[in-house]
């Protein structure tokens, strides 16, 4: 049985260490690519070291998603501004999703995207960032009804699953590469504004 690190801080830079070479290995090798003696190999670490952290494959594919989703919700969360008024709100939270996909394409494409056999579902827990920004989005869709400032479907939680689809979509296509291959110089920024 692997032992504790020593200290917080060894533990906490070599899980970073080892989720950021199993999200280059997802997006480069695919799935099947990732294991943790490969990843402790890649490290320079002892497979027991990496175990310490993930017990298998399953648990590291569902850490870099729960981490994934907290980071997308930290990103809203920091660009909404509460106290704005609805539409702004909901622009904000629109832009941020977008900016988050654009610039990290490839944690984006395996929170988001990716599925494999054999990997457990998330937890109630770690899927409630996902649930939050929906609802947070949600909010703001039904504010800016009630002050006249949204024109949605009455049902506010419909309204912001078609926003989080369409967002999704070109997303979706860019941190996927298929939007360069199907539209060759669209600007997915412009893309996601026009949509916005």
């Amino acid at each position: 049985m692997p032992t504790a690190p020593t200290s917080d801080a060894p533990r906490t830079t070599l899980r970073a260490d080892i989720l950021s070479v199993a999200l280059g290995l997802l997006t480069s090798e695919g799935p099947t690519a990732v294991s943790i003696r490969r990843i402790a190999r890649e490290l320079g670490v002892s497979p027991g070291a990496a175990y310490y952290h993930f017990d298998g494959k399953g648990a590291l594919y569902r850490a870099l998603v729960a981490d994934g989703l907290a980071a997308v919700e930290q990103a809203i969360l920091e660009a909404t501004p509460a106290a704005a008024p609805p539409l702004e709100r909901l622009v904000a939270i629109a832009r941020a999703y977008g900016a988050f996909g654009l610039a990290q394409p490839d944690l984006y494409y395996v929170v988001m995207m990716l599925r494999a056999d054999g990997i457990p579902e998330l937890s109630d827990a770690e899927k409630a960032p996902g649930l939050r920004m929906l609802e947070l989005t949600a909010t703001a869709i039904s504010d800016g009804i009630a002050d006249g400032s949204v024109r949605a479907i009455e049902n506010p939680v419909g309204a912001a699953l078609l926003l989080w689809t369409t967002l999704h979509g070109i997303v979706g296509l860019a941190a996927s590469r298929r939007l360069e291959m199907t539209a060759p110089g669209l600007d997915a920024n412009l893309l996601l504004e026009t949509a916005i």
